[in-house]
């Protein structure tokens, strides 16, 4: 994709004039020339939506907004929402609502979306302030509680958002540690709503929340989940039961498995990914139907590495690795599963592989790639 269609709008807002100014830009065409017959099973014939957030201190502008035609391989830019540092998403299902954090120092907010399924329009609902630097996760439980982890100022701020996805202001900021001591990377809600797990960097620790819909509606467990001093914690995940939380630590990345009971966390096994002292763990992620996790990883070498899971016990098997883009910051399954999309931050595009259902195992689709400044995180909607 030809980035001039990416050309920055230098623009010296203040927090209202920021707010009001969110508006959608123009949009571009890719058709590349790769088309794989179908070989790992059925790939529904609807056009599926990629959002891509990047950040902004150059020439991207926020959130990108690509349609995915699974038949031809087609990726069409349908829309750019203009709006600072989005690099982490989550979406509520059942509203059609998304939201954004926006990891900046000052001006920190968490930003309410919507999008057009049909034109792939993106438009902005509002936002709020999480009175805490540097958001860098945010999840919702898809039932109008939002959450941030605030990673400089070592806090976690909760919003509600109504029926329309409004946020209103921030409802509670809980301190996690002293500011420039706790870090929270990132956040997950239990399958059920019920709990809440925070993974922070700089104490390394998972905290624990028992969630609430009566007030107080966050309520941190006294017992902690310590980590190594070092370790680093950087992404969660769980899987679809409940039972099994995986982590991934930063410094000299490990996969770590924990056994959930009632927010008790017990570890079960870990596995180290390369033994690189320079490497840095990125993402973890779940395949659609929870037989495979995806690791990411950079530093002599930028790859995946892919684990069987087995779902009645959790225990992951090494499947194989995939070399991938420089600093592979951001992964992200379409809705049937079949292709991963891989955001390399370094290398300034997103990539795009087809996954081997019984293998687990993935395929680079070369010709098949987003041209794009600094990309961030990823998020397929239906």
């Amino acid at each position: 994709m030809d980035n001039k269609l990416y050309r920055p709008i230098h623009l010296f807002l203040g927090t209202i004039a920021l707010l009001l100014a969110m508006g959608v830009s123009s949009c571009g065409l890719l058709s590349p020339q790769s088309k794989e017959a179908d070989s790992y099973g059925h790939e529904p014939a609807k056009k599926q939506t990629l959002l891509v957030g990047t950040y902004t201190q150059n020439r991207s502008e926020g959130l990108y907004s690509f349609s995915f035609d699974p038949r031809t391989l087609n990726v069409k830019h349908r829309s750019t929402l203009i709006t600072p540092n989005p690099t982490s998403l989550a979406l509520d299902r059942e509203r059609g609502i998304i939201y954004a954090a926006n990891e900046q120092s000052s001006e920190a907010m968490v930003s309410s979306l919507q999008l057009d399924g049909v034109s792939g329009r993106l438009s902005a609902i509002n936002s709020s302030f999480t009175l805490g630097g540097s958001p860098r996760s945010v999840a919702t439980d898809g039932r109008g509680k939002v959450v941030s982890a605030n990673y400089a100022a070592g806090s976690i701020t909760l919003f509600f958002a109504d029926e329309a996805g409004l946020l209103g202001q921030p409802d509670w900021h809980i301190l996690l540690g002293q500011e420039g001591e706790s870090h929270p990377s990132d956040l997950c809600f239990s399958p059920n709503g019920n709990e809440l797990f925070v993974v922070d960097a700089g104490q390394d620790k998972v905290y624990h929340f028992n969630v609430s819909s009566k007030n107080p509606p966050l309520t941190i467990d006294v017992e902690t989940t310590d980590l190594p001093k070092g370790s680093r914690p950087k992404s969660i995940a769980m899987d679809s039961s409940g039972k099994f939380l995986y982590l991934l630590t930063e410094q000299n990345p490990e996969v770590i498995l924990y056994k959930h009971h009632r927010g008790k966390l017990t570890e079960v096994e870990r596995f180290s990914l390369s033994g690189d002292p320079q490497s840095r763990g990125g993402q973890l992620c779940l395949s659609p139907d929870g037989r495979y996790l995806y690791v990411s990883e950079w530093g002599r070498e930028s790859r995946v590495t892919i684990f069987k899971v087995n779902k009645l016990m959790g225990q992951l098997t090494k499947a194989g690795t995939q070399s991938v883009g420089q600093q592979p910051v951001g992964l992200a399954f379409n809705p049937s599963g079949r292709w991963l999309a891989v955001a390399c931050q370094k290398a300034n595009k997103v990539e795009f592989y087809s996954c081997d259902r019984e293998s687990g195992l993935m395929r680079a689709q070369k010709d098949l790639s987003i041209a794009i400044d600094q990309p961030a995180c990823l998020l397929w909607t239906e």
